[in-house]
């Protein structure tokens, strides 16, 4: 698997995302409260294996073209905001509509045009 650095064009095909690979990383959504938004940094929140790798990764696998064939992202639960936002309105605000959702444009259509 190729990892994908931030200035990889999955990152800025649609919205550009490029930056420090922190600023796309999602808590998982079960640590918060519908008043609470979770954080990497919350007390007792443990969503990634931190004491190994606290950083997200992305890799991809691709074909002997280069064509990507799997996306994989580590240390971060972005599908949680595809899956659960209307679970709790400040999680939806600060990481479906900031980070997921753009994320998952730009993957879709990245691989629908390359």
């Amino acid at each position: 698997m190729d990892r994908l650095d931030d200035d990889h064009p999955v990152f800025n095909c649609v919205y550009d995302l490029r930056g420090p690979m922190s600023r796309l990383q999602v808590p998982t959504s079960s640590f918060g409260t519908r008043t609470t938004i979770p954080t990497i940094h919350s007390p007792n929140c443990r969503p990634f294996s931190a004491a190994k790798a606290p950083e997200m990764h992305v890799h991809a696998l691709l074909d002997d073209r280069r064509r990507m064939m799997i996306l994989a992202i580590h240390n971060s639960d972005v599908s949680d905001c595809w899956e659960r936002e209307g679970e709790n309105e400040l999680y939806f605000r600060r990481y479906s509509e900031r980070i997921a959702y753009p994320l998952g444009i730009n993957i879709i259509f990245y691989l629908m045009t390359h």
